[in-house]
């Protein structure tokens, strides 16, 4: 885990500079495990995550649209009690340990103002999201610890909060540590992750390292990816550095620990399964074609065999005849001594339209299962990506053309589509087939702008705006490349066209189409930029 003390410390220090002072408008809990408290601070509207997620526990600024469950979790309920229109007093990290902690002052059913804890404990598979009183009696938790499990520790309502942290460690920000090298007190700092302390050791002291700007960066190491606050001079390997740590965190999260459901892991074994069901039966259609196109080679013997017919007697067995389509050479041909000279240049004739009818059907079908194989790649995609309501219209989809077994479900319309209004200007992004084929071929006007990514698979965004600015057409080009399989790629192609020269693909799956009279820009997709773009405040 990357997530060390010395990580948080400045995380907790980014947090701050937006967020303090700020007023939390609304509390939403997309999945079991995470939180979004909606900020509003430093005239900024802020989507502030918390992820007791056992694969990735963390905490950050959020640009991404998330979907909430019809009916909230109990711990939502209960922190929209406790801390809506509350006030962020601060954000804080117990000593230098993986403990935020925010202060929040808000009033009680009473209407007396109370201060209340919301602490997050970034702890691996002991992660947690706790809220306390000022007094630090626990209120909710997001996972409840009951007695016995741990011998010091019980977490449920109305037990008392007691820090997990080991005793005795050194906080290395509240100690001189100008002078300190390669020693014993490099094993007594506390929040020094074994990545951390390698950097430290190659860098040859503690200061020289952890005290400086932050400069976020993944770095793609021949082994895994990692990641920090600054850059870590013992790793070699491609970097990307990032503006803020929000925005690293969010694209390690959606890149290496997105979470998934148990519908996404069934839809993708079902897609999967039929991913390798066709391209198996490619394999075996290209073998088949190959066969067809070596019996067609007859049809020369065929077309000579017809020149020499007179000269073939009844029970000839083979007869030799000038090639003059490869330069007069003697070509053997063989016969069947007991048919006759016709009956011989009839079963030729009869053999080449069967391989012409073979060939003919095995182009047909090779074409049909490249364009299936396409289909289900951009269903993978789309999965990848997809919110608890997506994943339902993917599911109908999947029933519908019968991967999936049981009923058909129709969809009139799909309702999880995104909408965007800036500088007078609605934009629509379909995260699916069903949204796509929605906006593109109901919901959209001739006159709207359609964009996607150039020979990919990327979400169908539509652009209804009074006049097409260099703006709207970075906000879409970035809102369809990061919504596509090139998301983490650079200088991506984007094409943009009037909805009217776009035309739907007849017979083919999915929401292909075909489209003229486009221009193209290209974007390096970065959601830190878009949400800038989009005027919802800036993470930095």
């Amino acid at each position: 885990m990357a997530i060390d003390g010395v990580f948080i410390h400045y995380l907790v220090q980014e947090l701050n500079n937006s967020l303090q002072g700020g007023k939390i408008n609304k509390i939403n809990q997309p999945t079991p495990l995470e939180v979004i408290l909606n900020i509003r601070s430093n005239h900024q509207n802020w989507q502030f995550l918390l992820s007791s997620d056992l694969n990735f526990p963390c905490c950050f600024l959020s640009a991404q649209k998330r979907t909430n469950p019809e009916m909230p979790f109990s711990f939502c309920m209960n922190l929209r009690k406790y801390l809506e229109r509350g006030i962020i007093e601060k954000i804080w990290q117990v000593d230098n340990d993986r403990i935020v902690v925010i202060d929040i002052r808000s009033f009680n059913e009473l209407g007396d103002e109370c201060l209340y804890h919301l602490f997050l404990e970034i702890m691996g598979r002991n992660s947690n999201l706790i809220l306390t009183t000022s007094n630090l009696t626990i209120i909710d938790s997001i996972r409840k610890l009951s007695p016995g499990l741990q011998e010091l520790r019980t977490i449920i309502p109305k037990a008392p909060y007691r820090y997990p942290g080991k005793q005795g460690s050194i906080n290395p920000f509240g100690k001189d540590l100008t002078d300190v090298q390669k020693t014993e007190v490099l094993n007594q700092l506390e929040g020094i992750s074994p990545l951390l302390k390698n950097a430290i050791n190659f860098q040859g002291s503690v200061d020289r390292l952890i005290y400086q700007e932050t400069k976020p960066v993944l770095i793609k190491t021949e082994k895994k990816p990692a990641f920090y606050v600054f850059d870590l001079p013992h790793l070699e390997g491609e970097r990307k550095y990032y503006s803020t740590i929000s925005s690293l965190l969010e694209d390690v999260k959606s890149t290496f620990f997105k979470e998934t459901n148990p519908l996404s892991n069934l839809l993708s074994k079902v897609v999967r399964r039929e991913l390798a069901h066709q391209k198996t039966k490619l394999a075996h259609l290209k073998d088949d074609l190959t066969e067809a196109e070596k019996k067609l080679e007859t049809k020369n013997s065929a077309m000579l065999l017809q020149a020499n017919l007179y000269r073939i007697k009844p029970g000839d067995e083979e007869i030799v005849a000038e090639d003059f389509y490869h330069n007069g050479e003697p070509v053997t041909i063989k016969l069947n001594p007991q048919l006759s000279p016709s009956q011989n240049l009839n079963q030729f004739f009869a053999k080449i339209k069967k391989s012409e009818n073979a060939l003919e059907h095995l182009t047909r079908e090779i074409a049909k299962t490249e364009n299936e194989i396409i289909y289900l790649e951009s269903l993978l995609d789309q999965i990848k990506q997809a919110n608890d309501s997506d994943l339902q219209e993917i599911k109908a989809e999947l029933l519908n053309e019968q991967l999936l077994s049981g009923p058909k479900i129709k969809v009139k319309q799909p309702k999880s589509y995104l909408t965007y209004q800036v500088d007078g200007a609605t934009i629509w992004v379909g995260k699916n087939n069903l949204q796509n084929n929605f906006l593109t071929h109901t919901l959209a006007q001739k006159s709207d702008y359609w964009f996607h990514v150039q020979k990919a698979s990327s979400a169908h965004v539509i652009l209804r705006a009074p006049e097409l600015t260099e703006k709207l057409i970075r906000i879409c080009a970035h809102l369809s490349a990061l919504h596509s399989s090139f998301a983490q790629s650079s200088s991506v192609p984007v094409d943009y066209t009037l909805v009217k020269n776009v035309k739907k693909v007849p017979g083919q799956k999915g929401s292909f189409v075909t489209y003229t009279n486009q221009k193209t820009i290209f974007i390096d997709p970065d959601w830190d930029t878009l949400k800038k773009l989009l005027g919802l405040g800036s993470q930095s």
